[in-house]
């Protein structure tokens, strides 16, 4: 009997799936979408003007942040980009936490830093900011962009890219620049603001959708994996 269970056991153990292996470029990605991310916090109060575009300096790292979400989706599947926006925020939070808690210790001053003042007083907003609007406009991205991969049988990347690009960012931009900027500029500047926004992340993103295409098929190639999000939980919510 003995030797019957331990016969099971083997068969047990034989008949179960090898491991997954862990895809080359995907942590790449990751630490590349978050590096851009916390650039962002750096420079959402920094605005400039560049040929009558009135912007937040943070356009240029956020806005990256959604091709790569996007190669994510289409390469490794919407789950692999859901679990990649909830840590996210949460190395957000753990990184507006240690600014805030550190920019507002009472230590003898030695040499005045403006930066970290800055960000000692305004962190927290642009977290709590962040938690709200990136997983609404990044998720409504990477839904579309899912979905649309399905309906047209992996065809026309750079079209999928720019239009659900532009449906998140359009969202993400109406939200995010009212909780950022609200009694920071005045209505007028507000809606420049975010008027400029959307149309420089428009002509931003159909320039990004040339590399981001080439970059995608350099991943698919070799991580040998081309994901079709057939049959999953869509549910924002949900790590599995």
């Amino acid at each position: 009997m003995q030797s019957v269970r331990v016969l099971e056991v083997n068969e047990n153990i034989v008949s179960m799936p090898s491991r997954q292996p862990g895809y080359i470029f995907y942590s790449l990605a990751c630490m590349l979408y978050l590096t851009l991310d916390l650039m962002s916090y750096l420079y959402v109060y920094y605005i400039v003007d560049i040929h009558h575009f009135i912007l937040s300096f943070s356009v240029f790292f956020f806005t990256t942040t959604y091709m790569i979400t996007d190669i994510i989706v289409e390469v490794y599947g919407y789950r692999y980009a859901r679990r990649l926006i909830w840590f996210g925020l949460i190395c957000e939070a753990i990184f507006a936490v240690f600014i805030y808690i550190v920019g507002n210790l009472n230590f003898t001053v030695v040499s005045t830093n403006h930066i970290n003042t800055i960000l000692s007083q305004d962190i927290i907003r642009i977290f709590l900011s962040s938690l709200v609007t990136t997983p609404v406009g990044d998720f409504i991205n990477s839904y579309a962009f899912s979905r649309w991969k399905i309906q047209l049988k992996g065809e026309f990347f750079s079209i999928r890219f720019i239009c659900a690009t532009t449906l998140g960012i359009v969202i993400y931009c109406i939200l995010s620049h009212t909780t950022l900027f609200y009694g920071v500029l005045n209505f007028k500047q507000l809606c420049e603001l975010i008027g400029s926004s959307i149309l420089f992340k428009f002509i931003y993103i159909t320039v990004c959708a040339i590399p981001a295409k080439y970059i995608m098929r350099v991943l698919k190639k070799a991580d040998q994996i081309d994901q079709y999000d057939h049959n999953i939980n869509y549910n924002p919510f949900s790590l599995k």
